[in-house]
């Protein structure tokens, strides 16, 4: 195409798209420039008076017809009607969604096309694309072509809609400071000192709507929901009862650094146990309505955990199975979420413009339950475990008690106690932490560092609910302390039996574990220094090549599996990676593994005083010893370390040849 050929064309262009605008003029009904020039000959284009800082009229240079929105384009020759819709839409109302870490603005919208209006909601940072016009309205919806349109539709709306109403919903449960005042928040609003606080919206996450206290009641009819609270603790052991109660009473006060778990077998009642101080931060839970389980992805848990903040919620059914890689996946889950739960820590995120975006932390109080403990000394030592045994429930107490929270009588007795903390939680926010290390200091020496501060905190939950329950009168000082003493002795029941489960997950003490069960199984042996069979052979994994008959000589041993140390005496050489991988392959069968290197087990081993001698040099933990011939490095260890107690059954025992 020649230079002339580009004119032409592009000159027919800029007529066609002319002759398009006229089309519109007339069909929105506004004269174009030249339908003005054709009434009047010779009398040049038409200026508007501008009304508005944006351009002429009320809308600037913008304006609604019945057939959408149109952009009054000034030109050379004067104003030329140009579409940019065929829908007409309004900015309503704003509304900021606070989270208690960020606020997301959100745009109500109203939008008419042909005869119907549609109402609907756009976030913010998705406004500005302007994309979401055929989402809303369907695919009749149209932004026209044009490089700059879609700036200009959106501009257009902005200034017809003017300065729209805006208000403020939060989307987390528990304490805020609003005008100055501590206010407890929950699905339907808000709880301060003097009973519920007008003018706060909440929006919960659907899995979290059942968090709705209701108002606070008074005089009699909340000293019966604080006893009615109280007799929860009969429903069974007060072992696990009492921690139950006292971890609602303390997630109320704020966020914490532990989770409980209630583990047992199918049918023990451990869901109905924790759904009854589930339903104290609301009525509408039930064993099979819980804000979360442990089916569900770790990503969601996480948001639930963020959003349910100075609240319990109950994750329900651990119950690992299936293939390995499914039964890894939940120990995995359930470390991730738990672990931050303990930590109150959560993972960093990215805006979409590469900035950091807050933390979604655990913000509540996590009730976990199972039929299985999840694995880890470490993760363990962050949960508080609860056993409940197949006779332990009594199932016409729990009939009762779970009557009274369908009642809402739980809930009352929360929102009692929200209301009488708001008007002091000011100070006890400032004064929870040293509380809670005064209390863990005089419990000290007596169980791990993170189990006495489980203790203290739950201890705290109970002394603070029963002040508010002696204060309302529903129990007298002489029942309070009762109380006291009573929860003080479940607790600490609780805690020793949170002790062996720690002792169970030690690093040490699972090699040893895993260890003999290899040997055992004949996956791996021990044989003496010289490489020939130890002293009681079948204890350190040898089998016999033959069947002893009656009246016959002992045939000879043979080693199984990998070797993985040696033997004389009582003193026992081991190979540090040999043992390790022994011991990681049998936790494929045993269930737990080993969560640590064979380098970081060593020093572990040291720790525990369970290596009989280091190398001189100092330098080393494993000495050097001979060993078939050769001189080799070594885990030293007693023979009783390994196997406390050897039990070699007879030759004979063995099955006889057909």
């Amino acid at each position: 195409m020649n230079r002339t050929e580009m004119f032409l064309s592009a000159m027919l262009g800029a007529e066609c798209h002319a002759l398009a605008e006229r089309a519109w003029g007339r069909a929105l009904g506004t004269p174009t420039t030249l339908g003005r020039q054709n009434d009047a000959a010779g009398s040049g284009p038409t200026k508007a008076q501008p009304t508005s800082p944006h351009g002429p009229g009320p809308g600037g240079p913008y304006r609604e017809t019945e057939h959408g929105m149109v952009w009054d384009r000034a030109t050379a020759h004067g104003t030329v009607p140009t579409p940019l819709t065929n829908f007409t839409t309004r900015i309503r109302e704003q509304i900021s969604h606070d989270d208690g870490e960020e606020q997301r603005t959100v745009f109500e919208i109203e939008a008419r096309l042909r005869d119907r209006t549609h109402q609907f909601s756009v976030p913010a940072e998705r406004f500005v694309s302007m994309n979401w016009p055929v989402e809303h309205l369907g695919a009749a919806a149209i932004v026209y072509p044009g490089t700059t349109v879609k700036d200009h539709a959106r501009a257009a709306i902005q200034i017809l809609s003017g300065d729209p109403p805006r208000r403020v919903v939060y989307t987390h449960t528990g304490w805020r400071k609003i005008a100055g005042q501590w206010c407890y928040l929950h699905a339907g609003g808000g709880l301060g000192a003097s009973g519920p606080v007008s003018g706060v919206e909440v929006d919960l996450p659907p899995a979290l709507e059942a968090l709705r206290l209701p108002d606070p009641p008074a005089g009699g009819e909340l000293r019966e929901a604080v006893r009615a609270s109280l007799k929860v603790r009969s429903v069974a052991p007060p072992r696990v009862t009492w921690p139950l109660l006292a971890s609602a009473f303390r997630a109320a006060l704020g966020p914490s650094d532990f989770a409980d778990h209630v583990v047992g077998p199918t049918g023990a009642g451990k869901t109905e146990l924790a759904t009854l101080a589930q339903q104290h931060f609301g009525s509408g839970f039930d064993a099979q309505h819980l804000p979360g389980s442990w089916s569900s992805t770790g990503n969601s848990l996480e948001v639930l955990a963020f959003h349910a903040k100075d609240t319990l919620i109950v994750v329900d059914d651990f119950a690992p199975s299936g293939a390995p890689q499914d039964v890894a996946r939940f120990h995995r889950e359930a470390d991730r979420y738990l672990r931050a739960q303990g930590n109150v820590s959560g993972r960093g995120r990215l805006a979409p413009d590469g900035t950091l975006r807050p933390i979604r932390r655990p913000r509540g109080l996590t009730v976990s339950t199972g039929e299985d403990v999840p694995r880890g000394q470490s993760l363990r030592a962050r949960i508080f475990t609860l056993h409940v045994g197949p006779q332990d429930v009594d199932w016409s107490r729990l009939t009762e008690a779970q009557a009274a929270g369908r009642e809402g009588l739980y809930a009352r007795a929360m929102a009692g106690y929200v209301q009488w903390l708001a008007g002091r939680y000011g100070r006890l926010r400032g004064e929870i932490r040293e509380t809670v290390e005064a209390m863990r200091r005089g419990l000290q020496g007596r169980s791990h560092r993170r189990t006495s501060t489980i203790e203290a905190n739950l201890l705290l939950g109970v002394e603070l609910f029963l002040e508010f329950a002696a204060e309302v009168g529903a129990v007298g000082e002489q029942e309070r302390g009762r109380l006291r003493e009573e929860s003080a002795a479940a607790i600490a029941e609780a805690a020793a039996a949170q002790e062996e489960h720690q002792r169970a997950a030690e690093p040490t003490r699972r090699f040893l574990e895993l260890l003999r069960s290899a040997l055992a199984s004949g996956d791996a042996h021990v044989a003496s220094v010289d490489g020939g069979p130890p002293d009681n052979p079948r204890a350190w994994g040898w089998r016999s090549r033959g069947v002893v008959l009656a009246g016959e000589e002992p045939v000879q041993c043979e080693p199984m599996g990998k070797r993985v140390g040696w033997t004389a005496g009582e003193e026992v050489y081991l190979d540090k990676d040999a043992a390790h991988r022994a011991a990681q392959a049998a936790s494929g069968q045993a269930g737990e593994g080993l969560a640590i290197g064979s380098q970081t087990l060593v020093r572990r081993l040291k720790e525990q005083g369970l290596l009989a001698s280091l190398d001189p040099d100092g330098k080393h933990l494993e000495p050097r010893v001979v060993v078939e011939g050769v001189r080799r490095r070594v885990l030293h260890l007693k023979r009783a370390t390994v196997l406390p107690s050897i039990q070699v059954p007879e030759p004979a025992q063995e099955g006889l040849l057909l």
